[in-house]
């Protein structure tokens, strides 16, 4: 009996052993499967979940990433969308060799963007007072440029203190970037709601329309929370105020 049932008992051990080895074997060939996926670039886990930014006024959707490539939709600053990992450069025009990004809008439309005009895996953010930017997170590392009280920006990464930001400089027209204190920022989305949309309504093409966009703003109840409010209504006046009159007075002698 004992010799049988030492038998019995390696029959058991062997069977055990070769069930186990199949087993590994076929895990490590899901993972080769895997590997292959990810070096071939398809979409991963980090695609899934960034968030591509527009950082200009507005953005042409495209059907394919060329600069010839049939318009889709548009979209505006501050609006934002899925990045779906893929990107691919146009260089018909050997001038101007453009990169573009296939996104999916909220509403579900897909296209390419120009990728130098999003923020892919920012953050959201308006300026709370006019700050200079620093080149480096050292505050002996300061540039000559700043951002303006109300500057829409995303935030790229931090440091301590200090996070890396980037926005449409409204003065000369391009981006600048550069670090800059936390506490100098809000990520409220009243405000930052309220700076997107004024720096929206400064860019129309005549004061009227400026003055129609900021009054929709003042008028606009869900707003009046945001700490950019005052600065808005100041705009309205600004534009409101009479023009100063040029005519020279005349001044008569022994008056």
């Amino acid at each position: 009996m004992r010799i049988t049932d030492l038998k019995t008992l390696l029959i058991v051990l062997l069977m055990a052993i070769f069930t186990l080895s199949c087993g590994l074997g076929s895990g490590s060939g899901d993972g080769d499967e895997n590997d292959s996926i990810s070096e071939e670039g398809d979409e991963g886990e980090s695609a899934d979940d960034a968030t591509a930014i527009c950082i200009w006024s507005s953005v042409a959707l495209k059907e394919t990433p060329e600069q010839k490539g049939k318009y889709k939709n548009t979209i505006y600053l501050g609006e934002k969308a899925q990045y779906m990992g893929k990107i691919q450069t146009d260089s018909s025009d050997k001038k101007n060799v453009r990169d573009y990004i296939k996104i999916k809008l909220t509403d579900g439309t897909e296209g390419w963007a120009q990728a130098n005009l999003m923020s892919i895996g920012g953050k959201p953010y308006a300026v709370k007072e006019t700050t200079k930017l620093y080149k480096r997170p050292d505050i002996l590392s300061v540039g000559k440029d700043e951002f303006e009280k109300m500057q829409f920006v995303t935030v790229s990464e931090g440091q301590g203190e200090w996070v890396k930001v980037k926005g449409k400089k409204k003065a000369d027209g391009w981006f600048k970037e550069g670090w800059v204190k936390l506490d100098r920022l809000t990520e409220i989305e009243v405000d930052i709601t309220v700076a997107i949309l004024a720096e929206r309504a400064l860019s129309k093409d005549t004061d009227d329309k400026k003055l129609e966009a900021l009054n929709e703003i003042t008028d606009n109840p869900d707003l009046a929370t945001s700490i950019f409010i005052y600065d808005v209504r100041s705009m309205v006046e600004e534009f409101n105020a009479p023009a100063e009159s040029t005519e020279e007075t005349e001044y008569i002698e022994g008056d």
